[in-house]
């Protein structure tokens, strides 16, 4: 195995890892935007829910 094959499988290396990375930055940041975007509809939803419950208690639909 000669020198220029040794640096072929270095950079070709390199540049395997450098295109893991890329990904994993892009799987990370698709992750972020949806962690955001759980969080957001998940205090959408408990407000929501209260409205819901103060609505339901003004009424009191249980009592005649």
């Amino acid at each position: 195995m000669g020198y220029s094959s040794i640096q072929q499988d270095a950079a070709a290396a390199a540049a395997h890892a450098q295109d893991k990375l890329k990904e994993r930055g892009e799987k990370l940041a698709r992750i972020s935007q949806e962690s955001a975007e759980l969080q957001s509809e998940s205090e959408n939803f408990a407000n929501l829910a209260q409205q819901i419950a103060k609505n339901m208690e003004n009424k009191r639909w249980w009592k005649p």
